[in-house]
């Protein structure tokens, strides 16, 4: 690692001084103000579009770039809510140039400025992909701004949650099905630019990452592994932290409770314990600017009693974010994130009657408990080298930490007696640092992964010619210790490059393409057959053979190419079209699950990597400020998928002890779609946006025995991927109305056709089916004192997510915050 470091810092070093000559000695400074009020437009990006060079407009909507070399060049301002406009000047060496604009309003969505999907800032109208950003001012509007709650406002992107925080899965177009909770999930997960996706499954614990400090969100969808790597396949999700100019202190407290579930004359749902629920979340933060540092510290902190049984949850949150200007054309930032939470498990339910009371569960363990943690330490350095060029370079530590305590409070039916007869507590063997389960015939009575990722990255970003290049690499080491998926390691290195050019006045394009490396060092894997039972013990438990298999795919690569193309008919409509190849090679769960609870898992040494070409075309349409479309169609082609089976042919749907899951490779699958996003800004103070997103997702294998849907499925089913809805509509309003903030907001999601754990010809309590809505207000009672109201599922919708896990119904929540 420290060859890394000292080869990054060499690097650096090299490149400035290959550089350090080319910057110019001219200065171009003036005013952006509204064309229509003549008032001064703070945040206005003035941009050299054949330069790396740029500033944005203060309060007074004054701006300054220093250090332009002299020549002939395009002038580009942009801001949000305004058309932009381009100019073409020329300046001599060492002249001051004073330029001032007046910018027309214009649609909001296309003049947001996109990031993640070329690596580099556009804006949203030229971007050969779709792209949808959730902004400050949105998360700020939300009625509770956690994460999963937020990306349900994203067309095109669906959460399927077990209940509590304990699994999830974040689907992009259908890129995910629920294996589980998240286990290889295709969607990758960014913080300020470093993966936080786990080691060991790729998962992440979606539902228990607060939004506090997050300045924007941006949703890539559809294949972005030519720049991203294996785990975006199914597209990216980029958090920016967010760091003050100036000095801000904030505080904020909510609380709140769950309204009793609906009620008739078969549902008696009640509350454990028979008390309504009460939930609360507490936090602070303080950012500052001290001569060239800059920084932000957050810790919150929440709890909450849950909505039914086991479904109890208490986090503590530090977000720590800060930045040093080494020199006007170098800068250091750390990021750091650790995310601590203790809940229980929800268990499924017996039927969608009295869903919420322990005694409507199959399975009784009511006090089992989870700890999770998620640490992220990460190092940015960036360097401007010259007018043109810059290089930018991370390294980073990522830790995902996971515990299952099972019977924790009692003593545990998998107890053993050693040969003197004392009894021997398994979870106590585990406190004492014996992380062996005492007999590797039964479950032990902890199951934990501790999953830790070393890595980093150094990217080139050269704009010569009117080509604006990328290109760099990626690289990592994972070292994983788990009692599910054993002791393992490995490695993934990968290449990548792209070039954006200017093809004519109107069309660009992008030609992208990565290679990828993906190792592990293991070499085989001794599991318990569950497909092969040789007797029954003397206490009436199943005797089952064990197998040895040698490990076939040890090492995976793969090159990924994509060419891309926007034809911008004008500032505000654009047409785009992609075409691109990806590989995802299987996780370490995906390989190596065995044994997690009540369900049974057969690892696959011969599990391949899977592969998928994609493809899109879309359109984007504003008409100024007061509407805008956008519109997509996408096909996604698998090779190979990677999705969990139940191989035991006498599995029934009643016994889930029956079922035995492994993790295969489909033939084929496919899933093609169209959405659609509409947003309109009719008057100033208020802002709608609508999503529908209608998807066909199907196998598509020549073997038609397999039917990836499974045969316990209705008929309309068995072809279908699991947990993938063919229609989902979501909206959202914010109204502004003097001191008031008000929020209207809601999804719906079509019955789910395909199920894995409970499936039945009938389709008896399937997931889906369900309209929820929400609303929220805020009142800005003070200068810096703001009072906040929500109720989440207003209409307390009884619904799943999940077959068999009842997802929350109606919840009040009222809080203050104060902002200095």
């Amino acid at each position: 690692m420290k060859k890394i470091v000292w080869l990054i810092i060499g690097l650096c070093w090299f490149s400035e001084a290959v550089f350090a000559d080319t910057h110019g000695k001219s200065t171009i400074k003036g005013v952006v103000t509204d064309a229509e009020t003549s008032e001064p437009l703070p945040g206005a990006t003035v941009m050299i579009q054949e330069t790396m060079l740029g500033a944005a407009s203060d309060l007074d909507g004054y701006y300054e770039i220093q250090r332009v070399p002299s020549g002939s060049f395009v002038i580009r301002i942009s801001a949000i809510g305004y058309k932009n406009i381009k100019k073409r000047i020329s300046i001599g060496d060492g002249e001051t140039l004073e330029l001032n604009f007046s910018l027309k309003q214009g649609s909001v969505t296309g003049s947001e400025v996109v990031v993640s999907a070329s690596r580099y800032e556009q804006n949203k109208v030229e971007t050969p992909i779709t792209t949808s950003v959730i902004s400050e001012e949105a998360i700020v509007a939300l009625p509770t701004p956690q994460l999963d709650h937020t990306l349900e406002t994203v067309p095109g992107v669906d959460m399927v949650r077990s209940g509590g925080y304990g699994s999830s899965t974040v689907q992009i177009r259908g890129s995910n099905t629920y294996s589980g909770g998240g286990l290889g999930t295709r969607v990758l997960m960014l913080y300020d630019g470093f993966p936080l996706n786990s080691p060991d499954a790729g998962s992440l614990y979606w539902s228990m990452l607060s939004m506090n400090a997050i300045e924007r969100i941006e949703v890539v969808k559809g294949n972005a592994s030519s720049l991203y790597g294996m785990g975006a396949m199914g597209g990216v999700i980029s958090a920016t932290a967010a760091l003050p100019k100036e000095f801000t202190f904030k505080a904020r407290f909510q609380n709140g409770f769950y309204d009793k579930p609906a009620s008739n004359e078969t549902n008696t749902s009640v509350y454990p314990g028979g008390s309504t629920p009460y939930f609360y979340s507490a936090e602070i933060q303080h950012g500052n600017k001290i001569n060239n540092l800059r920084y932000n510290l957050v810790y919150s902190h929440s709890d909450d009693d849950g909505y039914r049984q086991s479904a109890q949850m208490e986090s503590d949150d530090i977000k720590i974010k800060a930045r040093y200007d080494l020199n006007g054309s170098n800068y250091l930032q750390l990021t750091s994130m650790l995310t601590f939470v203790t809940g229980g498990i929800p268990y499924p339910w017996q039927n969608r009657y009295n869903a919420l009371a322990a005694d409507a569960q199959n399975y009784t363990f009511d006090d089992d408990v989870k700890d999770n943690s998620v640490q992220l330490i990460g190092l940015t350095h960036v360097a401007t080298l010259s007018n043109s060029a810059s290089l930018e370079s991370k390294l980073y530590f990522n830790r995902s930490y996971w515990l299952i305590k099972y019977y924790p409070e009692k003593n545990s039916a998998f107890d053993k007696t050693n040969a003197t007869g004392e009894v021997i507590d398994n979870y106590q063997r585990y406190l004492a640092g014996d992380r062996r389960p005492y007999d590797p015939d039964d479950p032990s009575t902890y199951n934990d992964s501790d999953a830790r990722r070393y890595g980093g990255s150094i990217q080139f970003n050269l704009f010569s010619g009117g080509h604006r290049i990328v290109a760099g690499t990626d690289f990592r080491y994972d070292d994983v210790t788990s009692t599910i998926y054993k002791n393992n390691s490995g490695y993934g290195v990968g290449i990548f490059a792209q070039d954006d050019f200017q093809a004519s006045d109107k069309i660009r394009i992008s030609f992208g393409a990565r290679f990828d490396v993906d190792h592990i060092d293991r070499t085989s894997i001794t599991y318990k057959n569950y497909l092969d039972q040789t007797g029954i013990d003397e206490n009436y438990q199943s005797i089952y053979s064990y197998k040895t298999e040698s490990i076939k795919y040890k090492t995976l690569w793969q090159f990924s190419p994509r060419v891309a193309a926007t034809y911008l008919l004008d500032e505000e409509t654009s047409i785009r079209a992609s075409l691109g190849r990806s590989m995802r090679a299987p996780t370490l769960a995906e390989r190596f699950v065995t044994d997690a609870g009540f369900f049974k898992g057969i690892p696959n040494g011969e599990l391949d990597a899977e592969r998928m070409t994609g493809a899109e075309i879309g359109m984007f349409k504003s008409f100024s400020r007061y509407f805008s479309f956008d519109i997509s169609a996408y096909w996604n082609e698998y090779q190979d998928l990677i999705e969990s089976e139940n191989v035991n042919p006498d599995a029934v749907s009643t016994d889930i002890g029956s079922v035995i899951f492994q993790f295969r490779n489909v033939s084929r699958a496919r899933i093609i779609g169209l959405e659609l996003s509409l947003t309109s800004q009719p008057i100033e103070t208020l802002h709608l946006q609508f999503g529908y997103n209608y998807m066909n997702a199907k196998d598509v294998s020549s073997d038609s025995d397999r039917r990836l849907g499974g045969n316990l499925n209705p008929e309309d089913g068995k072809d279908w991927l699991s947990y993938r809805p063919e229609h989902t509509f979501n909206f959202n309003t914010t109204y502004h109305i003097g001191n008031v903030i008000l929020n209207y907001s809601g999804r719906f999601v079509s019955e789910i056709k395909s199920v894995r754990m409970y499936a039945n010809e009938e389709g008896t309590d399937y997931p889906g089916g369900f309209f929820v809505m929400n609303a929220g207000a805020k009142y800005d009672v003070m200068d810096g004192v703001v009072l906040t109201a929500a109720v989440r599922n207003l209409g307390n919708v009884q619904y799943e997510e999940l077959e068999h896990y009842r997802a929350p119904g109606r919840s009040f929540h009222f809080g203050v915050e104060y902002q200095y």
